[in-house]
């Protein structure tokens, strides 16, 4: 639940509505179409990828935490 009152899910939520409602009003011709589609494909796509990076660089400092403090109660038990 978190995630989706995010300041990124929602910025993208509203580019793809913006980009839907651009497609639908036919407005700016042939050029809005594309914009609209553009739009309303981009947003999305762009915000998975930035989630999936940051989840990524997470998960990889939490494991590099975790072998840390790993490393160090084991060199405490050997002593």
């Amino acid at each position: 639940m978190k995630k989706f009152l995010s300041r990124k899910f929602l910025l993208s939520l509203i580019s793809m509505l913006v980009g839907i409602a651009g497609v639908l009003s036919d407005l700016g011709g042939r050029t809005g179409l594309i914009a609209g589609i553009i739009l309303a494909v981009a947003s999305p796509i762009t915000y998975i990828i930035t989630e999936g990076v940051l989840d990524a660089k997470a998960i990889q400092l939490s494991s590099q935490a975790v072998n840390e403090v790993s490393d160090i109660l084991n060199d405490k038990n050997v002593k």
